[in-house]
């Protein structure tokens, strides 16, 4: 699609798909150094909120209780152990990476800067994936001569980065493991830079390295983010076709009668070898992997090995479906959350609407839903790691059988949401979103509790960083009815600044209640720490 200047929308999306005219966005001029220092600050700002809530509240809740008694000690003991940590065993069923980091630094309390600091870090990173691509966005309509280019919405200023991603800030898992020494967020900040790297996927010797790189250390923080291997070898295959002169989105392809073969497979020889050159990149992050399973006899260190019971009659990869409805989980989340969202998938699904590709692309995201949560059990079960969240809500509303109808209903909403963000995205970046959300809801699975601190975070993130591709020309020059282009602009700002602020106060609500908590003074390896892990009963020593 081309406007009055001949500017096409590739060139609005900017180079990384290889063809069309590139929007130049200069980092170094004023009007991008005032937003990044205003980033910087808003970092700051909430890195010293995290601080003061730790160190007022001290070891308290959920979180102040797994900094106390797995992840300090955890620290402490690499600290002592200093230049040589064993690494063999500890009180954490994570890879070391962060552990590590925090000894080498010397941040051995419960609260710490170090744990802030990092805190920091995902909300730049985040602000990072975000803003490049909307800053694109910005100058395409200065060069129109837009008016709605001066309308402080557009273009993402400042204000309107934050409001977008307040969500991710404002939940619970996120700020607690801010306030109290956890790995959780360094290990979301791997992944939103895995994802950054993937959906704005280039061809250049460059990304192939901070790809392995990223990924590596991301592995090494957290085992289970393995997945992460997956969109990165997807954004390589797709990144050929997208340069072969494929349509742009899926809500373009009917136009030009492409089909589903022509979208996956043109120009094949390219494809893949920059799957091969993607997938070279991942085998560090397998090896280090690989080296802590044979380290550790398995896949967390061996204090953790016999906390929950393994059917070892069930054939080998099956051992490892502890959670069959994790897929259904994860899309409930997508729908809830990704309600909020609504202004910025809305108008692809209305668009997608409008011809029988994207029906079936919506259609399909539904039946996935609607049998992601009627094939396995979905109800509550505390016995089968379904509890916290969205489960406990769940488990005062009917259910069908096995069937929570909460859990159901969300999830289809949630397939019918994924579906729609892939419809308004290139089609490359539509491959990435799916491959993530598939390989993220495989890996919990593996996991034998399905709680919403190990999803909500990604779920935020993957909607926060899909709001850049999601944009398209179409948006000023056809904006879905029955809207004006401005009014979706608000609503994009409003929907994400509601769900903030509704997720806050489940925060303020956590903190409010939280008591602090004892010492367990555990050793790693020991039968009271194994005993613990197993019951929840601790012996007094």
């Amino acid at each position: 699609m081309a406007d009055e200047t001949g500017r096409s929308e590739e060139g609005v999306e900017g180079s990384a798909a290889g063809e069309g005219d590139s929007v130049d966005f200069d980092p170094t001029s004023p009007r991008s150094m005032w937003p990044g220092l205003l980033d910087a600050l808003t970092g700051v700002g909430y890195a010293l909120l995290a601080l003061f809530v730790g160190e007022f509240l001290g070891p308290a809740g959920r979180a102040g209780f797994d900094a106390l008694n797995y992840h300090v000690p955890t620290i402490v003991r690499f600290a002592d152990q200093m230049p040589r940590p064993d690494l063999s065993d500890y009180l954490s069923a994570t890879t070391p990476g962060y552990h590590l980091l925090m000894a080498v630094c010397g941040f051995t309390g419960a609260t710490s800067i170090g744990a802030a600091a990092i805190g920091v870090v995902l909300l730049q990173v985040t602000f990072t994936g975000l803003f490049g691509r909307i800053s694109k966005y910005r100058v395409f309509l200065e060069s129109r001569g837009d008016a709605q280019a001066t309308d402080p919405s557009v273009g993402l200023s400042w204000l309107c980065r934050l409001c977008i991603t307040a969500p991710l800030l404002a939940s619970v898992y996120v700020f607690t493991s801010s306030a109290w020494s956890l790995p959780d967020n360094l290990a979301w900040a791997g992944v939103v830079a895995v994802l950054v790297t993937a959906i704005h996927f280039r061809q250049s010797a460059v990304v192939y390295v901070f790809a392995a790189v990223f990924l590596a250390l991301l592995v090494f923080v957290r085992q289970i983010h393995l997945w992460a291997a997956a969109p990165l070898v997807v954004a390589a295959w797709m990144s050929a076709g997208i340069q072969s002169g494929l349509p742009v989105r899926l809500n373009q392809s009917h136009e030009a009668g492409w089909t589903w073969r022509d979208l996956l497979f043109t120009q094949l020889d390219r494809r893949i070898k920059r799957a091969a050159m993607a997938v070279l990149c991942t085998l560090p992050a397998f090896a280090l992997v690989g080296f802590f399973v044979h380290l550790w006899g398995g896949l967390t260190p061996p204090t953790f090995q016999g906390q929950y019971p393994v059917d070892m009659s069930k054939p080998p990869l099956l051992r490892l479906i502890n959670a069959p409805a994790a897929p259904a989980f994860v899309l409930a989340l997508f729908g809830v959350f990704g309600s909020f969202f609504a202004a910025w998938w809305g108008p692809a699904a209305i668009r997608g609407l409008k011809h029988s590709r994207g029906r079936v692309v919506l259609i399909a995201g539904a039946v996935f839903g609607l049998l992601a949560a009627v094939i396995p059990a979905t109800t509550y079960s505390m016995a089968e790691g379904r509890w916290s969240g969205l489960w406990n809500i769940a488990a005062k509303l009917p259910t069908v059988g096995h069937t929570s109808l909460l859990i159901a209903a969300c999830s289809i909403l949630g397939g019918v949401i994924v579906a729609a963000m892939m419809l308004g995205m290139r089609v490359n970046q539509a491959a990435v979103l799916l491959t993530s959300i598939a390989g993220f809801a495989a890996a919990q699975m593996a996991s034998f509790q399905l709680w919403q601190r190990y999803n909500e975070p990604f779920v935020l993130i993957v909607l926060i960083l899909c709001c850049g591709p999601l944009l398209s020309t179409q948006d000023v020059t056809e904006p879905a009815r029955p809207l004006s282009a401005k009014w979706w602009w608000r609503l994009r700002i409003a929907g994400p600044l509601v769900l903030a602020l509704l997720l806050g106060a489940v925060t303020v609500n956590e903190l409010r209640k939280a008591t602090p908590q004892p010492v367990l003074n555990l050793e790693p390896g020991t039968e009271r720490t194994k005993e613990f892990l197993r019951t929840g009963k601790i012996e007094e020593k």
